[in-house]
């Protein structure tokens, strides 16, 4: 039976990186080429080897070891030199190596060919690292300013169905496309898409390769050249499609036209010749119009046309095809005619050929006397990937910038360097979907927040045909004339629809345990950047003692905005989190969304027009830049989807979308519901009624209208969860509510979408016209943050009322904070908005201005002792990261009796202030309550020089606070930025009164456009005495209220502290990772504990986390808020994912539990384990805030994790360790 759990902690699970559910078995392949074997099973060509490895043959489908010296006939390989990290001749170091696919040697070519098959039914999402350098300085197109390399390499997907598997020519096709001029000119069997990194300038160049290419990009003026002969361009990607023109094929498709009877140089010769024309020949041996069919000189041979011989020419032009012309002449006319398949122009021909034009008219135009006739069968010659968008046909391709390429060192091939160390690693992701999809990204040396995106949600169905059942893949490199050294470093594929394009996993970011029975999980997945939340249940099982989460989702949010009806909105055509095969997609005109006149200072509705309101003029324009589109964009916004882009391109001009719920990254989901607040009832008792400790003369109004009777009032209100998005909106979804008994009502537990709001500050920037890539309506977006950050919730007092109001920020998305009421459901329309929305305010708010940052902290509601006009009631947050002042401190939003805010701002001293290059700034802000009557006596908050601060906000005045300087509570240094919520709390002092702390970890995440950035270099945990209370005791005139004071005036700095440690480390009987603690005692400078009294000399302890490789590397930090609870002080940590040359190792984590005061551990486990072990530290990838919930006297642990979506573990808390002084519970 289901039991009810009591909720202890309405903090956030937030996630890290999580596998989605899907409900399907998934195949990974992935290889690291730097070790001494292969892991997968492979097929080796040509000159590939490990520089590593250790087999000397490709037995067993191992990939050899590199040799000495090693011949190829026919254009492939000269000499083979291990090594690239070594000296040349010496094979590389385990780890350190390579797979060698060419030499640095002319007319060389390698390929690797994976054995086995890889399905298509979920797509194909691939990942892998190339390099290439040394070389003879070969100097490719472009107009670049110095060498490049030569040729290339390329990865490729061919059909499994196509055996023998073999790959293409080398040189300019790169091991993929044919080639008509060179022997072999096969290009690869099966080919359905080629990627080619092209160094030299001829994969994408029909001189070259192929009937088909794409025009060069013209480095000195900036634009592209017009002339079809200047496809010749080096230092760019590209992606070729489907093709066939190979002899294993031509002979399978069109065994009539090339039969087996060819000799060998004949099979040459038609693959050659169908290769530069594009068309299907006809070599069967018999005679057309008078000439051989093995005659080059004659477009007898020629099946898409009748025979073309120089009197039919002449006959159907003699502008183009004169009688002048010589009996050369002539040949060379009929030649060229039959090979491109289009006219050409020798009205002006001296010499055999010299000055004919290629007219580019095919011949299939032409009618009379040439006789087109049209063949039946189709031949694909892997041209070039295309897509049309509003009829403008862009293709596959991206050369480097030019204004970059200044250096060897940003051109793809870097020459200068004789070592792969020295060299450029790129990484390259490249995805198709199941529904024919193709996107296209690299990044360089690691970097991959600064991805550049080739291509995004290309459809190439219509262009390459549907995806073949299994797909073999492969690698391939070529030399010609000039030469590199081209290496595969590490590789991975992995089904795309369920998948991140570069390790195969989907991120789940941030959860919550709320309404007593229910988790909430967000999740975002970076494949289309969609988001999911969802609610599931947190089930009791009486008979074990035992608390899990339900498997099966009750909603989620995606499948209620998106449908799953028509098969195509989501993955699959249904909603798997909830197994919901019929779900209909809220409509966009049914939303109640709503947005702020920053002009008329007034919430309106999102709307383009309508007689409730809509939005301004100004916004208009915003959405109208740099088109007419925006009003169909503030529809598609809304959630319509009829001018997403078609799967074909042929309708639409707005961004495909797998679902209309944008991505949830860093803001957890956030529950209103009942109010439930721990202030004074109002019940009569004086420990029930609102008193200002400090001035006792002071009218509280608050007890005019009392909480409880709010409360009463407001017993089944309805359960909102709150997330913002990337998709601009911060969106509320109802969660059923409880009746006046407590019990749950789960009617209108189903998800729906019952308020959403877009800030002002999004409107604005949400379509950039100047940049696609953070357009988020543009088919080329890439990825922006919007409403990225976890609002804060709570009630406070005003206009003699009770209210529930929601603040938020914008985190990475920009400088704002806004303000919702959200006292009462039944006023979500948008008609009420201008009542809902109670603010907008930005950096041109007066007393905000320069000082205000990327608004990433949670903002805190509270009382405060202000007695003026500008109201008791506020919300402190911190002023955020990147001010245009690049300086922090934290403001407080104060909340007058009419409603409106007011702002105060708190400053650190000119001494914190930073700059341009490392500017600070305050994350999360802490209102501590010292004396327990609900209202905030000091604010306590750490910037991101790694400084602790507390601003004393006792006076019932504002205009003190700000003028007053605040006190350095500690510096832990510029190199241990914090980024999350200080925990202030009171811990017991034997024979003394209580002694303040003040707990934290240091560690930073900044997201950004460009990529996430996490603090390098070694990181802690801290805890902190605060004895700076003489003031305070002095103040209060209640002995239970004053606190432990320093001896003497002290500064404290780290080596005043006692250092905890890591003693042990296992695996627990369930399998958990665990690490011990010490638990050292602090000897306190104001006793006497300690053996000698001359070791009291200490003011806190610290736990170093293991310090990273370098200061550069990021290692162990904190990035989400800590909490103490159950006695403990209880935090996530957090492992940066690390990108080493071959192996990307997920981000993972710590879940510590530590005494508060000592830093150490406790004399039991917190964590419960049949091993009898004490651990303080286990490996539960957990993310977020820790939240707990409590079953039959058993507290319970509740995490969200890497591997299993969302856990929970039994603890057993040790007793009476400390309180946190404040009165509202964190959300």
């Amino acid at each position: 039976m289901n039991t009810q759990l009591k909720v202890l902690t309405r903090s956030i699970l937030a996630g890290l990186v999580c596998a989605a559910g899907t409900g399907q078995a998934q195949i990974t392949v992935s290889d690291d080429f730097t070790q001494a074997t292969s892991k997968a099973i492979w097929t080796t060509f040509g000159t590939a080897c490990l520089t590593a490895g250790t087999t000397a043959n490709n037995s067993g489908g191992q990939i050899p070891k590199c040799t000495a010296s090693t011949s190829q006939a026919g254009g492939y390989g000269d000499t083979i030199h291990p090594g690239g990290y070594m000296a040349a001749g010496v094979l590389d170091p385990v780890g350190n190596g390579a797979l060698r696919l060419t030499n640095a040697d002319g007319n060389d070519a390698g390929a690797i060919v994976y054995n086995s098959v890889f399905p298509s039914t979920s797509g194909i999402a691939v990942t892998f690292t190339s390099v290439s350098y040394d070389g003879n300085s070969g100097s490719g197109g472009g107009n670049y300013p110095i060498s490049d390399g030569a040729d290339g390499m390329s990865f490729f997907l061919v059909d499994s169905s196509v055996t023998p598997t073999n790959y293409g020519s080398y040189g300019g096709s790169l091991g993929y496309s044919c080639a008509q001029g060179k022997n072999p000119g096969n290009g690869a069997t099966g080919g359905y898409i080629g990627l080619g990194i092209d160094e030299y300038g001829n994969f994408l160049n029909s001189g070259d390769n192929t009937a088909t290419g794409v025009l060069s990009y013209n480095t000195s003026t900036g634009t592209y050249n017009t002339s079809s002969s200047s496809q010749f361009q080096g230092n760019r990607i590209g992606v070729r499609g489907i093709g066939m023109v190979n002899w294993l094929q031509l002979n399978a498709n069109f065994p009539s036209y090339y039969p087996s009877s060819l000799s060998s140089s004949q099979q040459v010769t038609a693959v050659q010749n169908t290769c530069g024309s594009g068309t299907v020949w006809n070599y069967s041996g018999s005679t057309i119009g008078g000439v051989s069919s093995g005659n080059n000189m004659n477009c007898a041979v020629m099946v898409n046309s009748l025979p073309v011989t120089w009197t039919q020419l002449h006959a159907a032009n003699s502008t183009y095809y004169p009688s002048s012309l010589t009996t050369a002449q002539q040949t060379s006319a009929v030649s060229n005619t039959c090979k491109t398949g289009t006219m050409w122009n020798y009205s002006s021909v001296t010499g055999t050929s010299t000055g004919a034009v290629n007219t580019g008219i095919l011949v299939s135009s032409k009618s009379g006397s040439l006789g087109y006739v049209a063949s039946s069968q189709t031949l694909y010659d892997y041209a070039p990937i295309q897509n049309t968008v509003g009829g403008v046909t862009s293709y596959a391709s991206l050369a480097m910038p030019p204004t970059l390429v200044t250096t060897n060192d940003n051109l793809i091939a870097n020459e200068s360097a004789g070592a792969r160390g020295n060299a450029s690693l790129y990484t390259y992701n490249l995805k198709i979907t199941s529904g024919g999809l193709l996107s296209l990204s690299y990044y360089k040396n690691g970097a991959s927040g600064n991805t550049t995106n080739v291509l995004t949600n290309w459809p190439i169905f219509s262009t390459n045909g549907p995806l073949p059942a299994n797909f073999k893949f492969g690698f391939a490199a070529s030399t010609g004339g000039s030469n590199n050294v081209h290496e595969i470093l590490c590789f991975q594929a992995a089904p795309a629809d369920d998948s991140d394009t570069s390790v195969g996993i989907n991120v789940i970011q941030t959860g919550q345990v709320k309404t007593n029975t229910q988790v909430y999980l967000a999740y975002y997945h970076s494949n289309d950047w969609w988001g999911q939340l969802t609610s599931q249940n947190l089930v009791y099982n009486s008979t074990t003692n035992t608390v899990t989460v339900a498997t099966t989702a009750n909603w989620d949010a995606s499948c209620v905005l998106t449908g799953d009806t028509s098969g195509t909105t989501l993955p699959g055509g249904n909603c798997k989190a909830t197994g919901s095969t019929s779900d209909t997609a809220e409509g966009p005109t049914a939303r109640t969304i709503m947005t702020w006149d920053a002009t008329a200072g007034s919430g309106i509705p999102f709307e383009w027009s309508g007689s409730s309101g809509h939005i301004n003029t100004t916004q208009q324009g915003w959405l109208n830049a740099g088109d007419s589109y925006g009003q169909t964009r503030l529809a598609y916004l809304r959630g319509d989807r009829t001018n997403e882009v078609s799967p074909d391109g042929s309708t639409g001009y707005f961004r495909d979308r797998i679902g209309v719920l944008g991505d949830i990254v860093d803001s957890s989901p956030t529950w209103v519901g009942a109010p439930l607040a721990p202030y004074p009832s109002g019940a009569g008792a004086a420990s029930t009624t609102w008193q200002d400790l400090l001035y006792p003369s002071t009218t509280m109004p608050e007890n005019a209208n009392t909480y409880g009777a709010y409360q009463t009032a407001n017993a089944s209100r309805l359960n909102v969860v709150f997330a913002g998005a990337n998709d601009g909106m911060m969106h509320g979804f109802e969660s059923g509510s409880f009746n006046s008994s407590g019990g749950f009502v789960s009617t209108n537990n189903d998800g729906k979408e019952v308020i959403a709001y877009m800030p002002n500050a999004v409107v604005q920037s949400i379509h950039n016209s100047s940049n696609s890539a953070l357009d988020y309506s543009s088919p080329n977006y890439v990825h922006n943050y919007y409403v990225d950050a976890t609002p804060g919730t709570g009630d406070l007092y005003y206009n003699n009322s009770w209210h529930t109001w929601l603040v938020g920020g914008l985190g990475a998305g920009g400088n704002a904070i806004y303000a919702l009421d959200l006292t009462n459901p039944s006023n979500y329309s948008e008609a009420n908005a201008s009542s809902v929305v109670i603010g907008e305010w930005n950096s041109s708010t007066s007393t905000l201005g320069t000082n205000l940052g990327q608004t990433f902290g949670t903002p805190v509601i509270k009382r405060f002792h202000s007695n003026t006009s500008a109201g008791s009631w506020g919300f402190v947050f911190g002023n955020g990261y990147n001010a245009p002042s690049h300086n922090g401190g934290v403001f407080i939003g104060l909340v007058s009796s009419g409603g409106s805010v007011s702002f105060v701002f708190l400053p650190l001293p000119a001494s914190a202030n930073g700059t341009a290059s490392s500017p600070n700034g305050v994350f999360s802000a802490y209102a501590a309550d010292y004396d327990g009557d609900g209202i905030a006596d000091f604010i306590y908050a750490g910037d991101m020089q790694g400084n602790v601060w507390r601003w004393d906000v006792t006076s019932q005045s504002p205009s003190t606070w700000a003028s007053t300087t605040p006190v350095q509570i500690f510096a832990a240094g510029s190199g241990q930025p914090i980024s999350t919520q200080v925990q202030v709390l009171s811990v017991p002092n034997p024979g003394g009164p209580r002694r303040i702390m003040v707990d934290f970890g240091t560690g930073s995440q900044i997201p950004s456009t460009s990529g996430t950035s996490y603090a390098t270099g070694q990181q802690a945990l801290y805890g902190i005495w605060d004895g700076n209370v003489s003031a305070w005791n002095a103040l209060t005139t209640t002995s239970a209220h004053q606190y432990d004071a320093y001896p003497a005036a002290h500064t404290v700095v780290t080596g005043d502290l006692q250092s905890q440690s890591v003693t042990g480390t296992g695996v627990d009987s369930s399998g958990i990772p665990y690490r011990k603690m010490s638990n050292k005692g602090v000897c306190w400078a104001d006793l006497t504990s300690c053996s000698a009294p001359a070791l009291n000399n200490q003011y806190g302890w610290i736990y170093q986390f293991a310090a990273p490789s370098s200061s550069t590397v990021a290692g162990e930090q904190v990035v989400f808020n800590p909490v103490v609870e159950e006695g403990a002080f209880v935090v996530n940590t957090y492992v940066p994912a690390l990108s080493q040359t071959c192996t990307v190792y997920a981000p993972s984590g710590w879940t510590m539990a530590i005494n508060p005061a000592t830093g150490g551990a406790f004399q039991t486990s917190f964590f419960v384990n049949s091993s009898n072990i004490i651990e303080s530290q286990v490996q539960l990838g957990a993310t977020g805030s820790p939240s707990f919930v409590v079953a039959n006297s058993v507290a319970y642990l509740v995490s969200q994790t890497l591997a299993n979506g969302a856990t929970v573990n039994a603890t057993q808390p040790p007793a009476g360790a400390g309180y946190r002084l404040n009165w509202t519970e964190l959300r």
